[in-house]
């Protein structure tokens, strides 16, 4: 009899704030069993994480040894041109060394899921302005018992205005090259509302190319948690930034919107989502209607 392809597949979302940036929250040696604890009880196969450093990425390995961890690059400094130059010192100071080296978008891998059959990463670099950070995507390929594969894509889009046309088009040339007609799931920080350039990018039909993206949170049959992703490290009502993305579109029984890190115990400025899949059942359809805050 031939083997079935696993019944769910949770993927996990999860900006957890670089460890050098100045922000209301308190330190990472603080936040960070709050992050290990949220990503346990996400319980998902698959963590796309984002504003990561180095030490926080040892940090990772050594309290998460159940995952497998694809590090990825490095995406580099901040770049600063024209009267941009101007605010470096003030970058610098709130930025720390995110300014210097940037940030990382490891993928992490529950062992047992798979076999990661291939890892890579690669910059984009489209539009730049005069204050910007690099992007890049991180991506594995995960060969399931099956035989068949999924894809798996991470990254960190900014917020600049002007860098919006040109990262989702990079990201697309990145991630139509590997397309096979198999799963494929775009995670990430997006820094984009769910009406956006980048969102209708993504998720609308290229002439004479791959099927385009699903956004999990419209078709997931329930939803928990809040409508928003960002909280201003405060726990404050915020946007939806954060996405989980899918092609070709399957069947998604929940999305999940965690709620532990709020008061004295945040884990990020962020919120890490959790969709789970169905990847051999169609679709059950879009749910569209808004969500109150906090849900």
């Amino acid at each position: 009899m031939p083997l079935l392809d696993p019944p769910t597949l949770r993927v996990m979302t999860f900006n957890v704030l670089h460890d050098s940036v100045r922000s209301p929250l308190r330190p990472w040696a603080i936040r960070r069993p709050h992050v290990m604890e949220t990503i346990r009880e996400g319980e998902a196969g698959i963590v796309c994480l984002q504003e990561v450093s180095p030490r926080q990425l040892d940090d990772f390995a050594r309290d998460l040894p159940e995952y497998e961890i694809m590090p990825g690059g490095e995406t580099g400094g901040t770049i600063l041109k024209g009267w941009a130059v101007l605010t470096r010192a003030p970058a610098r100071f709130v930025l720390g060394e995110f300014f210097d080296r940037g940030e990382r978008c490891p993928i992490l891998v529950r062992r047992g899921l798979g076999r990661c059959v291939d890892t890579g990463w690669t910059r984009l670099e489209a539009n730049r302005t005069d204050f910007a950070t690099p992007h890049l995507v991180n991506w594995v390929r995960i060969e399931l018992p099956t035989g068949r594969t999924i894809g798996v894509y991470n990254t960190h889009l900014a917020l600049v205005r002007g860098r919006t046309r040109g990262a989702p088009r990079d990201l697309l040339d990145v991630i139509d090259r590997q397309w096979n007609g198999d799963l494929q799931v775009l995670a990430g920080d997006f820094n984009a509302l769910p009406s956006g350039p980048v969102l209708r990018a993504l998720t609308t039909r290229a002439e004479n190319g791959p099927p385009p993206f699903a956004d999990t949170w419209d078709q997931s049959e329930s939803r928990t948690g809040g409508n928003g992703t960002f909280h201003w490290g405060l726990s404050l009502p915020g946007p939806r930034l954060d996405y989980i993305l899918i092609r070709p579109s399957c069947r998604v029984m929940r999305t999940t919107v965690a709620r532990r890190g709020f008061g004295r115990n945040q884990a990020s400025d962020h919120i890490a989502v959790t969709s789970e899949l169905r990847p051999g059942e169609p679709s059950a359809g879009a749910r569209r209607q808004p969500w109150p805050w906090p849900g």
